[in-house]
């Protein structure tokens, strides 16, 4: 896991977002790691987040699914398990309900569609 700031350091929302892009890959990243990072209680952290308009599991689950469809898109081979824990979800299934819940459509039958074009 990337370390984050220093306790003194301000704690902002590009500051957090830039932990939690260096550290998506990691399934055990979550609300009490992102706390500790940056040296902060989980209570302050939640709170500084709901004030900020951020729910930070759904934040979390967002970003990897962006980064995972990201990678996608570039892939030569289609998703796979691999795939799928390079994104930090637990595995291929955990991508593939992401994707039904967010698309409609499986990781494999996207992937397929943007490698048809």
């Amino acid at each position: 896991m990337s370390p984050g700031p220093g306790p003194g350091d301000r704690v902002t929302l590009p500051r957090i977002r830039g932990y939690l892009r260096a550290n998506l890959g990691d399934p055990a990243l979550s609300a009490e790691r992102i706390a500790a990072a940056h040296g902060l209680p989980v209570a302050a952290l939640r709170g500084w987040a709901a004030g900020n308009g951020v729910d930070l599991e759904r934040w979390i689950a967002a970003e990897r699914l962006r980064a995972a469809r990201e990678a996608l898109r570039l892939a030569a081979a289609p998703p796979d398990e691999a795939s799928a824990l390079r994104a930090g979800f637990t595995g291929y299934d955990a991508l593939n309900r992401a994707f039904l819940d967010s698309y409609g459509i499986g990781v494999r039958q996207w992937w397929e569609i943007r490698h048809e074009q």
